[in-house]
């Protein structure tokens, strides 16, 4: 009995193995993985945006903002002058992009001021200025064209917001600086000494004297030509005084002087052609014909370097908005960009340094003192003082 059982439960025990084998997974039961912690976002620091803020645009009057946005809109200067080289129009170009934002196309209008000054008053009366300034111009000049109606008449302190102090002060000097007659369209550019030029072929350079009162010396008489309007001898007699200067009138005048028309220019071409062999003008005129080949040299006076002051003026053009913002900026701060021999930067005579000084080392010229007048008081004087020396020249 005992064995039976024994059997059976040996029996039952086999089949459950056998069951087993047959019905189990090979592969082990993978462990449950826990479930992972949901983890906290960082928030993330501010960074510097490495772009920096424009800074907040200068808030300018309604009348100068107008100038600022039609000059934009305009985008060009036609200028009238005797000559613009093309790197000095990409100085300025460059120059005037970096200083307000927009570009400018520059062009330039080839023609010496004793020529634009007729032209332009024709223009201006035919109702069709083409230009929109005029750079290098004496003050004759520009009253013709202002007073044919060929110019803006402008307020310059209008634009002095564009400018830190030290501008504002040079905009209000190169006002102040030119004759009265034109300061209304007109900045002072560059200046110019005046001297005495000769024929070389006519006269030899030893024999040419060499100060101003030199040129009442009787050996000189009827060959001396002298420009209309008393220049430059109403600026000589800020240095001189007005009794000394009169005197000097009246004495050139016993020497016979043949008063010419044409300022620089006319003088020096009376004396390439022989109708006078000494005469009184820039050095600037002076050297651009020089260079040209024209019979002509010239002599500073040692005593008194009486400078001439040329002119940058607004005109009533096609781009009338680029020529008020232009010529301002030219003049206060773009004509530095570019100055250079002939001619220098009016406020470098303040200090004598620069193309002032040069002239004095290449002339040894010492302790001579330089004449130019500033402000308005000293240019009306200038006025005065040369028209009196014209009106005892033609007898008035």
């Amino acid at each position: 009995m005992i064995q039976r059982l024994i059997a059976a439960g040996l029996a039952a025990l086999a089949l459950v193995a056998m069951l087993a084998a047959c019905g189990s997974d090979p592969t082990a039961t993978p462990v449950p993985t826990a479930t992972p912690v949901p983890q906290a976002t960082p928030t993330p620091v501010p960074q510097a945006d490495p772009t920096p803020t424009p800074e907040p645009m200068a808030m300018y009057s309604d009348e100068l903002q107008a100038i600022l946005d039609g000059a934009e809109a305009e985008g060009t200067i036609n200028i009238r002058t005797s000559g613009m080289s093309s790197t000095e129009r990409e100085i300025l170009a460059a120059g005037f992009e970096e200083r307000f934002g927009f570009p400018i196309k520059i062009e330039v209008f080839e023609q010496h001021p004793s020529q634009y000054s007729t032209v332009l008053a024709q223009e201006a009366e035919a109702g069709k200025v083409q230009s929109d300034m005029t750079r290098g111009g004496s003050s004759p000049h520009q009253a013709g064209v202002i007073n044919a109606g060929g110019s803006q008449e402008m307020d310059f302190s209008i634009l002095a917001p564009l400018f830190d102090d030290a501008g504002q002060a040079r905009l209000q000097e190169l006002n102040d600086a030119v004759d009265p007659s034109i300061a209304v369209s007109c900045l002072a550019d560059t200046a110019s000494p005046y001297a005495i030029v000769f024929n070389p072929n006519l006269i030899s350079k030893g024999d040419v004297p060499t100060t101003w009162d030199g040129l009442t010396d009787q050996k000189y008489k009827g060959v001396i030509g002298m420009m209309a309007g008393g220049f430059p001898f109403g600026t000589l007699a800020l240095n001189w005084g007005e009794d000394r200067i009169l005197q000097f009138a009246e004495d050139t005048k016993a020497n016979e002087i043949q008063v010419i028309s044409g300022g620089s220019n006319g003088v020096t071409e009376a004396v390439i052609t022989g109708e006078a062999s000494i005469g009184v003008a820039s050095i600037s005129t002076t050297l651009e014909k020089k260079d040209a080949g024209a019979p002509l040299d010239f002599v500073l006076p040692s005593d008194v370097n009486v400078l001439f002051l040329l002119n940058t003026c607004v005109l009533d053009g096609p781009n009338p908005n680029m020529a008020q913002l232009f010529v301002t900026w030219y003049a206060v701060e773009g004509r530095t960009l570019a100055s250079g021999p002939p001619t220098y930067t009016f406020n470098m005579l303040l200090d004598e340094t620069g193309y002032a000084q040069e002239l004095k080392d290449e002339f040894n010229l010492g302790s001579a003192p330089f004449a130019y007048f500033t402000g308005g008081t000293e240019a009306q004087m200038r006025t005065e003082y040369r028209n009196k020396v014209m009106d005892i020249w033609t007898g008035q």
